[in-house]
């Protein structure tokens, strides 16, 4: 329900929240228009009810999401001389909260823009900043998608909530786009210049899955159940958090069917426990899916490392040692892979999985920045700086490589298309489907992008702005599609949603924008300042990204937001947060041999502290945890609990701490 809001934009903030897991906000059946009357007299000062003509809500993906207002003013003119409006007014509906930020005036007519307060915020930071850039030539850089994260961090008024599961991922340089390629001066082809090669991925809040209502999905040739896709997904989404290939997946897929057809037996169990059918003297065998399934995924790495060249029934054999031999697993390669294939969703675009990595032909600029630096016409050696805001620099940053930057639901989400498409589609819909009224669409064999306008009702409506449908039954637009636009009035329950194909990603571009080429940080001009490898930036920003995971659920051998972290799962993520990339370990030869050691007494914010854990030693730690002052650390304890904030002296068998951005 809508909440009344009696402060300003920069008064007393609170941060817009997720009222539904969904993100479904102001897009049902049953928004409070009174309470939204209310807030309009008590914000800005309107008596509203008498002289609103409509209100509509955009939920978009393209930019900032809008509520605009419009009214007849009457012939005193009240509202035009309220004395309220431009003053930062908030209004909250559905836990979103939205801020004034334009009006216009046509004869008696006015239109009241309110925008997403955390884009508004955005809007506010505008000194300049610039940041090296990650390359193989300098390593110390940042990423795109870091630096993006720098400027949501900078907010001070609110905790800006954030997505970027791409945070880490270094992404090829280059000025060769989808469906080029370099040539020589014998107009031919470069060699090697137009070779396609898979994107790199990661796993996201919205995670990926497979839908239990999968009808194509076999076991042993029979349609899989639904508690068997159900298994199957608590399997692959620890694959995934621990970073497994494709090869390790479908591996797990094909021993989970050979061993149990996905049935968990527990423990005691004769023939052996859980999925994976374990012997409690070799294997955890806790007929816990996920902890299990960690076990046999972490042999199961470390055979497809050793013997690289097996094939899939090979490698199931080397960690299972079936009797039967590699014959037993055989049969299952056409039907797990089936089941990794659904999991990862693959658009049947090409465009939307595919990076072409060209050669380097121009050495450019290597500096993000925030900010426009143009040569000034006949002045030789002087720039013009052109200030910037947060958020267009974001809109910038993100449209250089067709990548996203929106806000849903309190959350600032910067990730490619090709992430998002990986996401399992929130609903399966054709014209035919209750709710739906009509489906239209502008379709073109040439074009890069088919674009769907589909009239809802709301009440009928699940899938939120970001998020993937599937169409089926229309012919030649069948296939997933993104939510772009949600518009709908508040004073109405039928909504036209846009939603739209995959944009081909593009690598990072050789010269960057926003700084002219040949221009380098030195003496008069901006220095790099913000890189992240300072003291202060290292502190903040693992501490921040820490706070951020609480209450991510524990699970073993994990190191993903939103789906699960172990112990050094999560300080690893934090510290690569920083720039700092740490073993997935915290023992011996691991994070406890990272940085300087430190005394008990010298702890500041962000030292990694080490305890004997329930598997390790005092020489090789088996726990490790992020200090953040006051004596009190964060941490991923053990199975069955949280990310959680606790005391260090409540652990227990304390051995030491490190500081791994400082060298030993």
């Amino acid at each position: 329900m809508p909440q009344t809001n009696k402060t300003s934009a920069i008064d007393s903030l609170s941060p817009s929240h997720l009222v539904s897991a969904q993100q479904m906000e102001l897009l049902g059946g049953d928004v409070d228009i009174d309470d939204f009357h209310l807030q309009m007299r008590k914000g800005p000062g309107i008596q509203i009810e008498s002289s609103i003509t409509d209100a509509t809500i955009d939920r978009v993906v393209t930019g900032a999401s809008t509520l605009t207002v419009n009214v007849d003013d009457d012939t005193n003119r009240t509202i035009q001389l309220s004395g309220m409006l431009g003053h930062g007014i908030d209004v909250n509906l559905d836990g979103l909260y939205f801020t004034l930020v334009g009006v216009k005036k046509t004869g008696r007519a006015m239109t009241l823009t309110f925008e997403e307060r955390e884009a508004n915020l955005l809007r506010k930071y505008k000194s300049f900043i610039m940041a090296q850039r990650w390359s193989k030539s300098n390593p110390h850089g940042i990423t795109r998608a870091q630096f993006a994260l720098r400027m949501i961090r900078e907010v001070r008024e609110v905790d800006l909530k954030w997505c970027i599961p791409e945070l880490h991922i270094k992404q090829p340089q280059s000025d060769i786009t989808a469906n080029q390629y370099l040539i020589g001066a014998n107009l031919q082809p470069t060699p090697g210049s137009n070779q396609v090669v898979d994107a790199q991925t990661a796993a996201q809040e919205r995670q990926k899955g497979i839908s239990t209502n999968n009808t194509s999905l076999k076991v042993r040739g029979v349609t899989a159940q639904k508690w068997q896709i159900q298994h199957a997904n608590i399997i692959l989404k620890t694959a995934d958090a621990m970073g497994c290939s494709r090869k390790v997946m479908i591996a797990s897929m094909m021993t989970a069917i050979d061993e149990s057809n996905f049935y968990n037996y527990p423990r005691g169990y004769p023939s052996g426990t859980g999925i994976f059918q374990q012997n409690p003297a070799y294997w955890p065998a806790t007929a816990n899916i996920a902890t299990d399934a960690a076990a046999f995924l972490r042999q199961c790495k470390k055979m497809n490392v050793q013997y690289p060249t097996v094939s899939l029934a090979q490698l199931c054999y080397l960690v299972q040692h079936n009797k039967a031999g590699p014959s037993a697993y055989a049969p299952f390669v056409k039907e797990g892979t089936a089941f990794v294939d659904a999991f990862d969703h693959n658009p049947s675009d090409n465009q939307a999985t595919q990076i072409v990595q060209g050669q380097q032909v121009d050495q450019g600029t290597n500096f993000f920045v925030r900010g426009q630096i143009s040569k000034a016409k006949g002045l030789s050696g002087e720039y013009i700086m052109t200030p910037e805001n947060s958020w267009n620099c974001l809109q910038r940053i993100a449209t250089e490589v067709n990548w996203r930057c929106f806000v849903v639901s309190g959350t600032v989400y910067f990730i490619s298309e090709n992430w998002l498409f990986k996401s399992k589609p929130f609903m399966t819909i054709s014209e035919d489907s209750d709710g739906i009224d009509w489906i239209d669409y502008d379709y073109d064999e040439g074009k890069h992008k088919a674009t769907l306008t589909i009239t809802a009702h709301l009440k009928r409506w699940s899938a939120p702005p970001g998020s993937t449908i599937d169409i089926q039954d229309m012919g030649i637009i069948d296939g997933k599609y993104l939510v772009e636009e949600i518009s709908r009035s508040l004073y109405d329950t039928i909504a036209t949603i846009t939603a739209s194909k995959p944009l081909p990603i593009l690598p990072e571009p050789v010269a960057l924008s926003g700084v002219p080429s040949g221009l380098a940080p030195g003496a008069g001009q901006p220095n790099p300042r913000d890189s992240m490898k300072n003291a202060n930036d290292v502190q903040q920003t693992v501490v921040a990204y820490a706070k951020q995971q609480l209450g991510t659920p524990y699970v073993w051998g994990g190191a993903t937001p939103g789906v699960g972290f172990d112990c050094s799962g999560l300080t690893m993520a934090a510290y690569a947060a920083a720039g700092i990339m740490l073993p997935h370990f915290s023992g011996s030869g691991g994070q406890w041999d990272i940085g300087k050691r430190i005394a008990r007494s010298d702890l500041i914010p962000a030292d990694l502290v080490f305890f004997v854990g329930g598997d390790g030693t005092e020489m090789s730690p088996g726990h490790v945890g992020i200090y953040i002052g006051g004596g009190k650390m964060i941490d991923a304890p053990h199975t069955g609990a949280n990310v959680r904030t606790e005391s260090v002296d409540s652990f227990g068998g304390y051995v030491g701490a490190t500081r791994p951005w400082v060298k030993r």
